[in-house]
């Protein structure tokens, strides 16, 4: 996990472009490392946030797992539990690369689009 300076005012000390890539390329999961800093500079900033943000980035260990515990939970109903939902989206994404590819493709899309 990426250790993320900040301050009580903003989103603390600018990071160099150079020092994130860095960090970023040094990463087994860029996209993920990228995801979990900036919801570690916001749950730091933002104190009120900071459950949401455990909850549904911080306290997973893959983008993959984070995804199919929020799908899960806004798919589940009475019919079919979030836990039920979560074991299906996990099998899919664990069988399939080409769903995970497709997943971080519309993330990134995201992020380029809506910085």
């Amino acid at each position: 996990m990426l250790a993320v300076p900040v301050t009580s005012s903003g989103f603390g000390p600018k990071v160099s472009v150079e020092d994130l890539n860095g960090s970023l390329f040094t990463s087994d999961d860029p996209l993920w490392s990228l995801i979990q800093y900036e919801a570690q500079v916001g749950a730091a900033n933002e104190p009120f946030l900071a459950t949401e943000l455990y909850g549904s980035v911080l306290q997973y260990p893959s983008l993959t797992d984070a995804v199919c515990v929020v799908l899960a939970n806004k798919l589940g109903t009475g019919y079919m539990q979030a836990t039920q939902w979560g074991e299906l989206l996990q099998d899919a994404y664990s069988r399939d690369a080409q769903i995970r590819r497709c997943m971080r493709m519309d993330l990134m899309a995201v992020m380029e689009r809506d910085p």
